[in-house]
C-alpha cells in the first residue's frame, strides 16, 4: 500500500516549518476531494491560504529542492536523468500507484 503525503514528508525528513510542507497536506486533502493535480489544485491552495499562486509555487519548490538532495531524489535523478520537479512530486505522492506513473517514460523535448 503507498504510504500517505504526511508519512512520505516525515521519511524525508521535511522539515515541518517549510510552508510547502503544509501546502502539500492541502494539495492531499483537495485530491480526496476530487481536484484533479494541476493549477486548479494550487489555486485553491493558494486562496485557502490567502497566497498568491507564485507563492504557492515557491513553497512547493522549497520542499522539493530539499528532497532532491534526500537519497530518494538522488535515485530519482538517477532513474530519469533529471532533478526531481514540482509536478512530478505532486502525482508521486498523489495518484494511486500505477496511475500518473511519475517514473514512467517522460516526452522528449522538442527543440524546434
Amino acid at each position: 500500500m503507498k504510504k500517505s503525503v504526511k508519512e512520505c514528508l516525515q521519511e524525508w525528513k521535511v522539515p515541518r516549518h517549510y510552508v510547502g510542507y503544509q501546502y502539500l497536506l492541502d494539495a492531499a486533502d483537495l485530491y480526496a476531494q476530487g481536484v484533479p493535480v494541476g493549477w486548479p489544485m494550487l489555486f485553491q491552495i493558494g486562496e485557502k491560504r490567502g497566497r498568491a499562486m507564485f507563492r504557492v509555487r515557491k513553497g512547493l519548490y522549497t520542499v522539493v529542492k530539499y528532497v532532491r538532495a534526500t537519497p530518494f531524489g538522488l535515485a530519482w535523478q538517477a532513474a530519469k536523468g533529471h532533478p526531481l520537479q514540482v509536478g512530478e512530486l505532486l502525482f508521486y505522492l498523489l495518484e494511486p500507484e500505477g496511475q500518473g506513473d511519475p517514473l514512467g517514460e517522460r516526452p522528449a523535448n522538442e527543440e524546434g
